[in-house]
């Protein structure tokens, strides 16, 4: 006859295999049957006369910087930032009232537009998040996670008999 605390043990694990299942199931799902709303870069500059004058998202690193012409129609500035985004290169006209911050090479963007023919968008929102500052998230939680970690397991230790994390004494 199985102990109590066999019989525990066997439960978690079939609730953590029937909770595994359920994931694998539901993404598998949306994988197969999901409405993609935003295609990608390469999808996009592959069918261009689909989304020829269409507002799309985009996100990428800038390469390249062409700074500011006046346009003599309007009396504004247009910069021309060239992106790359899944190995594709666009680019974007911003007008220099939208941008958040002067942009360099190596800045992240993330900027919603109307694209146009041979791989340029006109830009209608834009954000550039400076490079420097987008890595040090990734360094700030690489440094947090081990500290999180050790604080836990000065509290709780590892019981693998019950597979469970029993409270120091």
């Amino acid at each position: 006859m199985a102990s109590q605390s066999q019989i525990s043990i066997q439960r978690r694990i079939l609730t953590i295999i029937v909770i595994l299942i359920c994931i694998l199931l539901s993404c598998t799902y949306f994988y197969i049957w999901g409405e993609s709303t935003h295609p990608s870069t390469s999808y996009v500059t592959s069918h261009p006369d689909e989304f020829y004058n269409e507002t799309l998202a985009f996100n990428g690193e800038i390469v390249n910087i062409v700074k500011p012409t006046l346009d003599p129609g309007n009396g504004s500035k247009t910069w021309v930032l060239t992106i790359e985004s899944d190995d594709i290169e666009l680019d974007l006209m911003v007008e220099d009232s939208k941008l958040n911050i002067d942009p360099k090479k190596g800045d992240h963007v993330n900027c919603k537009g109307v694209y146009l023919q041979d791989d340029r968008v006109e830009v209608t929102e834009i954000h550039i998040a400076d490079s420097t500052l987008v890595n040090l998230i990734f360094i700030r939680s690489g440094l947090i996670i081990p500290i999180i970690i050790i604080i836990f397991l000065l509290n709780w230790k590892l019981n693998l008999k019950k597979l469970l994390f029993e409270k120091r004494r």
